[in-house]
Formats: structure tokens, C-alpha cells, sequence
């Protein structure tokens, strides 16, 4: 359990000047939690820096709105706080005491035809630079102990597939720092500039997989770690009246919070327009009223909200199944796939981008004929299902006339 151990010295002995290694380490298991089966490279899982910078600064963003602090003391550091009040004013439809316009810019990044803005960019870029300069810079050594099971390897931006894995941690510090400037494409979309990235959190094979496994307690425990140290955050500044609060604050607040209820809604629509309104489960046929969206890997384990976890369910199936893991029959994965092929065979820009990025993941070679993309696709589906019967609770849930 070596990078288990690590992760948990880091919250037990790790300085509480600040909550960046906590969100870092949340960051990392988020990562773990969308990818819990991603296949390695050269023994190691590379995660890249500026993935999670954005989900740095979707946890930060929230606990900024509700001014709940982040830091234990007065500095002159520059903070996350001073970037996102500085993505507040360069970017127009970000407001701070309104969360739903970040998850709106989200969106709006996340869109394949959006070519990022320069504001847009010197935002992710100073976020992901100040992830190295602090929580990575010192999450190694806690309590005079190496932190060995995390690591970091870093090319350059004019050599980003290149790599010198002898290199020293600080050195790879150094090497990992960018600018803007440096990421300046006339269509750089998020997609790209994650593409783009030259300096990766490194972590070996068997760690991610040690991760998977204990993703969801490790988790909790990284919540619960930082709901009490901004506790003590708030004591210390002479206030504790949201102390009792905090749980309801994202990133500790349940996983509903991340369920993008616009991007279903949106998705919802378009099945809708595609005449893609069989229950999943049952079959039968529904009307617009009937249709509810169900994430077929339970969202709590599995938080993914791209098109190839997100099926049509009647309501009552839906409520019924809940956040169980659903037995994959015969007759469930036939209809899955027959219902890959009809929503990859339509026009929806969102479906289509999800659909390469996930095969550029799965295929690391040329990719196949894209006739052959929805069985592959299924595939995958049934190996992330066989890697969380490990994690999900109970037993499978099976549909029955009767649900």
C-alpha cells in the first residue's frame, strides 16, 4: 500500500499553511476516478498539469464564492485567490458570488469549436504554474520523509513528447515552468492545449492501480482533511460561524454537485431530436415527459458525464436502479450498442469530440475505421464496469419488469 501510505503521512504530517496539497491531491483522484483503467505508459500514468489546474480551480472558485480561507496566515504570495478574482475581471461572463457562471464558462471551454482567448489562457497558465510552485514544489518531503510514489517528469514546450526521466525532482521543477506565450496557437481549443501540456504528475502503474482501488476512501478522507483544516482556518481568523457549513460547500459537498445538469439537459435534447427514446433497460419507448438520463456507471463512483455513460431511463427504472452498478446481460450490452451506434451516426459536435479523444485514448496507434468505434467503445465500457465491482457496494442491480 506504498502510495496509500504516502497520501495519508501527507495529510496527517504535511504543514497546514495552506489547503494546495489537499486540492492537489483531490485533483489526482479525480483523475483516478475518470480514468481508473487507463493504460500506461512505459510502466507510469502521466497526468498532465494543466487537467488539473482546471479542476484546481473549479474546487477553488467555489470556496472563494463563499469566502470560506484557504491559507493559515498573511502572505504576500500570489494565490489562487488573486488569479480567480483576475479571471473574474479579464473574463466577462464570470461572475464570483455566481457559481453557475463558471460552470457555464466550463462548458463553454470544454466546446470543441472554442478557440480559447488569451485571458483564457493566461488564466490556465497561471494556475498551472502555481500548482508547481507550491503544492508540487513541496508536496515530496513531509516531515523530513521523501514522497517517492509521486513524482514528476517534465519535457519542454518545443520538445513536449520528450522526456528525461534521470532528471532530479528539481530539476524537473525548473523545466516544468511556461508561459502563455509559449501555448499561442491560432486554434488552440482546451483539448489542444492539454495535448499540448510538456510536465506530468508521474506516477507507476501499479500506484494508479492502488489508487483505483482505494480512490473512493481516499477521497472522503482527503474531504474530510480539509474541511477540518479551513475549520481551524476560520478559528484562527475569529470565525466560526460556517464551520457547521462546510460540507455543503463543493468540492466537499456530495458528487451532485458535479453532475453538469446543463450538459445532460443538453444531451437529453439532442437524443430527443435524434428519436433516441428507448429506456435503455426496459425497451420501451418514451415520451418527452418520460425521459430521465441516467449515468449507467453510478456518477458517485464513476463521475463521468460524456455520452457513453449517459443513457435514456424511464423514471421509475431510474429511481430504482440509483447509484447501483447495473449486471451487463446479453440483452443490456445489445441494446448499449445499438445505441452507440445511432448516437455516433448523428451530428452533435459534443458527441463526436468526446468519442475521439476517448478512442485516442483507448487506441494508441492509428484509429480504426470509425464503423468500428461503437463496439470499442462498449468494450471499454465493460472493462471500467469490471474494475468498479471492486469499489461499488452491493450487489448488481438487474432490471425486472417489476422496477
Amino acid at each position: 500500500m506504498g502510495i496509500t501510505r504516502d497520501v495519508l503521512n501527507i495529510l496527517e504530517n504535511g504543514r497546514t499553511t495552506s489547503t494546495y496539497k489537499l486540492g492537489l491531491l483531490r485533483a489526482i483522484t479525480d483523475y483516478v476516478f475518470e480514468h481508473p483503467r487507463e493504460p500506461g505508459q512505459l510502466g507510469f500514468q502521466m497526468i498532465p498539469l494543466f487537467w488539473l489546474a482546471l479542476r484546481f480551480l473549479r474546487y477553488y472558485w467555489y470556496l472563494e464564492s463563499e469566502e470560506v480561507p484557504q491559507i493559515g496566515g498573511e502572505t504576500t504570495e500570489a494565490r489562487i485567490s488573486a488569479l480567480i478574482r483576475d479571471a473574474e475581471q479579464g473574463v466577462e461572463m464570470l461572475q464570483l458570488k455566481n457559481p453557475a457562471s463558471f460552470e457555464k464558462w466550463l462548458e463553454f471551454l470544454h466546446d470543441p469549436e472554442h478557440t480559447l482567448e488569451e485571458t483564457e489562457l493566461e488564466i490556465l497558465v497561471e494556475v498551472r504554474n502555481l500548482l508547481i510552485r507550491n503544492p508540487i514544489t513541496y508536496i515530496r518531503n513531509v516531515a523530513g520523509q521523501e514522497i517517492t510514489s509521486l513524482g514528476l517528469v517534465s519535457g519542454s514546450p518545443e520538445q513536449s513528447t520528450v522526456f528525461d526521466f534521470a532528471a532530479s525532482y528539481p530539476q524537473q521543477l525548473r523545466r516544468a515552468n511556461t508561459k502563455a506565450s509559449h501555448h499561442k496557437h491560432e486554434r488552440l481549443t482546451l483539448d489542444r492545449l492539454i495535448e499540448s501540456e510538456f510536465a506530468f504528475i508521474l506516477i507507476s502503474n501499479s500506484h494508479f492501480e492502488e489508487l483505483a482501488r482505494s480512490r473512493v476512501l481516499l477521497r472522503d478522507t482527503i474531504n474530510l482533511r480539509w474541511i477540518h483544516t479551513c475549520q481551524q482556518f476560520l478559528k484562527r481568523k475569529g470565525n466560526n460561524s460556517q464551520g457547521a457549513d462546510l460540507t455543503l460547500h463543493y468540492p466537499f459537498a456530495d458528487l451532485e454537485f458535479q453532475r453538469d445538469p446543463h450538459r445532460v439537459s443538453v444531451y437529453r435534447k439532442h437524443l430527443l431530436a435524434q428519436g433516441l427514446n428507448r429506456c435503455i433497460y426496459s425497451g420501451d419507448t418514451l415520451s418527452e415527459s418520460r425521459l430521465h438520463i441516467d449515468h449507467l456507471l453510478p456518477f458517485s463512483f464513476f463521475p463521468r458525464n460524456d455520452f457513453w455513460n449517459l443513457f435514456p431511463a424511464s423514471p421509475s427504472i431510474n429511481s430504482s436502479k440509483s447509484n447501483r452498478l447495473p449486471d451487463l446481460t446479453d440483452d443490456l450490452k445489445d441494446r448499449l450498442l445499438n445505441h452507440l451506434r445511432a448516437i455516433m451516426a448523428g451530428e452533435d459536435p459534443l458527441t463526436r469530440a468526446e468519442s475521439e479523444r476517448l478512442m485516442k485514448r483507448i487506441v494508441r496507434d492509428s484509429l480504426p475505421e470509425k464503423e468500428q468505434w461503437p463496439a470499442i467503445i462498449l468494450t471499454h465500457i465493460e472493462n471500467q464496469h469490471s474494475e468498479l465491482k471492486e469499489v461499488v457496494p452491493g450487489n448488481l442491480w438487474t432490471y425486472s419488469p417489476a422496477s
